[in-house]
């Protein structure tokens, strides 16, 4: 059944309209230490797009970018594909994908230079929102430490748990901060700050300095004000990266969600400077309870937080221009004579056909370039090389937590390709396409 899910893969993509495809992949040591990499591509088919699990293949030497460059190389020979048709890859930002000379990225410009490279914009997001002001990572700091300090005693986690019950709380578990987790930091954040009270009588009846402290800073109302700040602005920053995650988003639609959270950012930081926190909840409670003590403070360096990452944001994300953007989203309000030359002719005569128009209202972005991409091909080849474009790697990452749970330490010689393909392709019409075929088939 893999083996036949793979053909069916491969002939749609030698048949998608502009024959152009984009693949995004990554690399990830699994529990037998055997280094995996994923690839996962997007093309045009049926006038829509699609996504499809390509291959699985083990490094059995090291992960260098020639190593994958190399390993992509031979199934796309073996296959029957082309560099040429790879109009975008996307990766993470390790040197061995993104190096210029002998990463990756390199390989791939010596053959076809007019391949797009993308940096997954969801690890950038995770990158910029990572600035903090001194003062409140040494707050985040201290709930690292608290969380550490209980978490790390199997004693301490029973007996926290049993004081979360007789206090009636919702949670009765605190959540432990990972690094390479993008979204910990807020969640962490967010459980402590509501487990507050809880966490200050466990620490009250523990006579270690460590844990004195920790009741120390509980009992602060300004440590306990940053506390509430980075449990609102995290829930915001996680929001707007959950809203990034999924299938079939594209570097468009990051565009401009991401200039709606600068522009929110923008908007908040003038509120801070009129002394409005409405959009910081916790943060109101926290004011409001201290009767407003230290309140300047905090709201300065709630400003200055916000104007920094505002910036920050912006730094990292210089990818797509005005007029391309425009472009994609809205083809009829954009002027012709903006266009390169070879463009405008067929473009006036998208904008001019009603039957496209009716299909722009009606149709999804995606859905309306696909069709269109049969009737002007060469003014949909600009937009589909951008639409095609993987935002992120998430489809890898949802890879390897599939790989995870399917090659654990009790069957860590298994060979997961086959399972692999039929967990994460869309393989439920192909498989009964199968099923019916070999019905079909006359006994012997």
């Amino acid at each position: 059944m893999s083996e036949d899910v793979k053909q069916q893969v491969i002939a749609e993509l030698k048949e998608a309209s502009l024959g152009k495809f984009a693949i995004q992949l990554d690399e990830s040591t699994d529990v037998a230490a055997c280094a995996q990499l994923l690839v996962f591509l997007r093309y045009v088919t049926g006038q829509d797009f699609k996504e499809e699990f390509l291959f699985c293949h083990t490094l059995n030497t090291t992960t260098r970018g020639e190593d994958i460059f190399n390993e992509v190389s031979l199934f796309f020979e073996k296959e029957g594909l082309s560099w040429n048709n790879v109009c975008a890859c996307t990766t993470d930002g390790a040197p061995a994908m993104l190096g210029h000379r002998s990463g990756f990225r390199g390989r791939v410009n010596q053959v076809n230079p007019e391949t797009k490279h993308l940096h997954c914009m969801l690890h950038r997001y995770a990158l910029a929102s990572k600035t903090l002001p001194p003062d409140l990572k040494l707050v985040l700091d201290d709930v690292v430490h608290m969380v550490n300090a209980i978490k790390s005693s199997a004693l301490n986690t029973r007996l926290f748990s049993l004081l979360c019950q007789e206090f009636g709380s919702d949670e009765e578990v605190l959540l432990l901060h990972t690094e390479v987790r993008w979204l910990s930091r807020g969640n962490v954040v967010s459980r402590v700050e509501s487990l507050k009270e809880e966490l200050t009588e466990f620490f009250k009846c523990d006579n270690k300095a460590k844990s004195l402290e920790f009741t120390k800073k509980l009992s602060d109302s300004q440590w306990l004000q940053k506390l509430a700040y980075l449990s609102d602005i995290f829930l915001r920053l996680n929001s707007f990266n959950l809203s990034l995650q999924g299938r079939f988003a594209t570097v468009s639609d990051f565009m401009d969600k991401l200039r709606s959270l600068t522009m929110k950012l923008e908007l908040w930081e003038g509120k801070v400077k009129d002394g409005n926190l409405s959009m910081f909840e916790h943060l109101g409670e926290a004011l409001d309870k201290s009767q407003n003590t230290g309140k300047q403070d905090v709201m300065q360096l709630v400003q200055s937080h916000l104007a920094s990452l505002r910036m920050e944001l912006q730094s990292y994300f210089p990818e797509l221009s005005e007029l391309e953007s425009k472009f994609i989203r809205n083809p009829f309000i954009v002027n012709v004579h903006l266009l390169p030359d070879n463009m405008q002719e067929e473009f006036l005569e998208l904008v001019n056909d009603s039957v496209a128009k009716d299909a722009f209202e009606t149709l999804s972005l995606t859905k309306f370039w696909a069709k269109m991409s049969e009737i002007y091909p060469f003014v949909s080849k600009v937009v589909l090389n951008s639409l095609l474009m993987f935002l992120s790697t998430y489809l890898c990452e949802q890879g390897f937590s599939t790989l995870l749970n399917m090659k654990t330490k009790h069957r860590s010689r298994l060979n997961v390709e086959h399972d692999l393909r039929l967990c994460l392709s869309n393989t439920a019409p192909r498989i009964e396409k199968l099923v019916c075929n070999r019905q079909a088939q006359p006994s012997h």
